[in-house]
């Protein structure tokens, strides 16, 4: 099953919202994100939060319409977007694409990045995407395809380093190459067909496409 988690960063275009809606049995609003679903006229399955940065009558709404609503306390121990993390978990989502992930707050950011590692060892496939970046983590020999919405793609050590990482059938290959935490020599590389192969024997890369 795909799940669909909007969180309240940075409001994704409402076509976004709705593309991916569209691919998703189970849709989550996150706090401000619900305002986001609302305005794209999705309907979320559940909505979780605080709620102390969302419109309350659009939460009523949402409700009335048939939502079910789980609020928790401003002082709490994990993120809203971590919670509805463990919410697209426990209904057996096997796909996670968050929106509205990125933005002003970096340290929300940051922290819903973490979500991609916990949900890359729980071995659930996900994405953070806004409107001009897509992001996911590997750590196994991966084949990537091309997304034409995205001219570059990125490959960046994430919690470590990364060792014998090699890129093939891209613009700017590589081979074996010992990839540190910083390193910026794999940034900003280029499809030149459909599919790059990416091969490592350890740490884990995070793979960003991004557009101008």
């Amino acid at each position: 099953m795909n799940c669909l988690i909007v969180a309240g960063g940075v409001k994704p275009k409402d076509e976004i919202i709705n593309y991916y809606s569209e691919q998703c049995e189970l849709i989550i609003g996150v706090d401000k994100g619900c305002n986001y679903l609302f305005e794209a006229k999705v309907k979320p399955h559940y909505i979780v939060g605080d709620f102390d940065s969302s419109n309350l009558d659009v939460i009523d709404e949402i409700v009335r319409q048939g939502a079910v609503k789980y609020q928790y306390q401003c002082e709490k121990n994990f993120t809203d977007s971590e919670e509805a993390f463990e919410l697209g978990i426990s209904k057996n989502a096997k796909r996670i694409i968050f929106l509205g992930a990125t933005g002003q707050r970096f340290d929300h950011t940051l922290g819903n990045l973490g979500l991609l590692l916990k949900a890359l060892k729980s071995g659930v496939l996900s994405e953070i995407v806004d409107d001009r970046n897509k992001m996911f983590l590997i750590n196994e020999n991966t084949v990537i395809k091309r997304d034409k919405e995205y001219k570059y793609v990125s490959f960046l050590a994430y919690n470590s380093k990364v060792e014998e990482f090699s890129i093939k059938g891209a613009k700017y290959n590589l081979d074996k190459y010992t990839l540190e935490i910083g390193d910026s020599r794999t940034v900003s590389n280029e499809f030149i067909t459909d599919e790059i192969r990416l091969e490592l024997s350890n740490g884990t890369i995070l793979v960003v496409y991004s557009k101008d």
